[in-house]
């Protein structure tokens, strides 16, 4: 279907926009033009705003798939203040609801439909859904889909198949993170046809990474209120003002459990700081209150366990902390990634403890084997990011497949931070790595992977199969162990 750009953009401005941002424009145009479509945004990268145009586009239903009921509710909300008709299909309707809203479609009132991954389960659902006219098939959080993908969901692995039965429609693929390879996993397991790939922001460069290591938790009260008293003595006397501006303002500090969460607020409390707690666990009406507070501004601090978050569209948050050490590189860059959306100064810390990487891998555990070994895998990954001692955003491109051009990014604490040891200098036979990172190689029993990061001692590569694996650069360099393969054949 060709659409003029003058209609794209009269569509754009008629939802109160007058410009697209990075990758929106080229998404749309594909979807328009019955092209499959693989964008990863970053999070606030207006992701929900290409397929909302390109419904208002297209001559027939859009079907959005995700994850979450509360942020599809929070989507549906937005567009219905904007006088759109939409449809939500989800476990919280009753039977005669959810009857009115495929009604509404039926009669052409809803050219939206949002669903979760379960409906499609559904029967009744899809013989229904059989007998439509999809002109695009939405899905959201797309890494769900992959099991190297840090929210994986096996109810994603149907898509692919229920879109065969309603006629295979252009489909877009949606995602803030994604290796290289849960974009590969994406497009087998949803059956993508020569995808576009739409990849913008990975990196964040007004995002400034930090780790604070701790030996013991009782050590967390003692640094988190040095960091907001804005004690900091490491750094120039320009970035610590600039850190002082940050931690005046809005920001969330991550906990893994509830108990902690509100441990934390009490500290804040004492402290004289607007706070509250927000986790799964509170319920309803004062989880809305403490989200609504935080977003009006008359709560400085929220801190929380990961069930904050998503949906949460507020850009000018100066700082993340988290108390504790996430299971996964992605799930740390999401949520620290709701930082800084407008563009401007924020400051990213982890507090790190060695001790809480046995309960990261607890909190994550399955009784799958295949899912323990890769669950590991992202453990060893987080290990690593916690106890880098080079540039950490290079490490954090280099996991999501983008490489960075220099040796360091001049924003992170170890690119910043002067090393107290005495410099030993390296042996003159040092041993120099065949690869660098981002090659894409093979092991003879691991199979294909990416190399993460290198040094004169060790490579890192992700492999696709039995995940991280660390190999001595000396045996490496003999070139026995690894083969240098193409990207194309990633």
């Amino acid at each position: 279907m060709a659409v003029s750009e003058k209609k794209i953009q009269a569509a754009l401005e008629e939802v109160g926009f007058t410009e697209f941002l990075p990758g929106q424009k080229e998404a749309i145009t594909a979807c328009l033009s019955g092209r499959d479509v693989i964008t990863i945004l970053p999070t606030g990268g207006g992701k929900s705003l290409i397929y909302q145009l390109a419904a208002k586009l297209l001559p027939h239903l859009t079907v959005v798939i995700s994850p979450l009921i509360a942020l599809m509710s929070d989507q549906v909300d937005s567009l219905q203040q904007r006088g759109e008709n939409v449809a939500l299909v989800n476990s919280h309707k009753t039977d005669s609801q959810i009857n009115g809203e495929l009604s509404a479609v039926d009669r052409g009132e809803s050219k939206i439909l949002f669903i979760t991954p379960e409906r499609l389960q559904n029967d009744e659902f899809r013989q229904w859904l059989e007998g439509q006219k999809v002109s695009l098939l939405v899905i959201d959080e797309a890494h769900c889909v992959s099991e190297w993908g840090h929210d994986f969901r096996p109810s994603y692995h149907a898509i692919g198949a229920a879109a065969r039965e309603f006629g295979s429609p252009t489909t877009l693929a949606l995602t803030a993170t994604a290796t290289q390879f849960v974009i590969k996993d994406m497009i087998g397991k949803l059956q993508l046809r020569d995808p576009l790939m739409i990849v913008h922001g990975v990196d964040r460069p007004n995002l400034f990474f930090e780790v604070k290591d701790v030996l013991e938790e009782r050590e967390d009260c003692e640094v988190l209120k040095e960091l907001l008293d804005c004690n900091e003595v490491t750094y120039s006397k320009e970035l610590k003002e600039t850190m002082k501006g940050a931690l005046l303002g809005s920001g969330i500090i991550y906990t893994a459990t509830t108990k902690a969460a509100e441990e934390t607020v009490e500290w804040l409390r004492e402290w004289g700081i607007a706070a509250d707690f927000y986790h799964g666990q509170r319920n309803k009406a004062d989880r809305e209150r403490v989200q609504a507070d935080f977003m009006a501004g008359k709560l400085q601090v929220i801190a929380a366990t990961n069930a904050f978050g998503m949906g949460v569209d507020k850009p000018d948050i100066r700082f993340v902390i988290h108390r504790d050490i996430p299971a996964s590189l992605e799930s740390y860059f999401q949520e620290a990634g709701r930082a800084g959306r407008d563009g401007e100064f924020a400051l990213c810390t982890l507090i790190y403890r060695q001790g809480d990487l046995g309960r990261a891998a607890f909190l994550s555990a399955s009784s799958d084997e295949n899912r323990k070994e890769i669950e590991r895998s992202r453990i060893a990954m987080m290990q690593n990011y916690a106890e880098l001692r080079s540039c950490r955003r290079i490490l954090i491109l280099n996991y999501f497949g983008q490489q960075f051009d220099g040796h360091e990014c001049g924003f992170c604490d170890n690119d910043l931070t002067t090393p107290t040891a005495t410099v030993i200098e390296a042996p003159k036979e040092a041993v120099i790595s065949p690869f660098s990172e981002g090659e894409i190689v093979k092991h003879s029993l691991w199979g294909k992977g990416v190399v993460q990061k290198v040094d004169e001692a060790t490579i890192m590569v992700l492999f696709e199969k039995a995940g991280h694996r660390t190999l001595d650069t000396a045996t490496v360099a003999e070139g026995k162990v690894l083969q240098r393969m193409k990207a194309a054949k990633l």
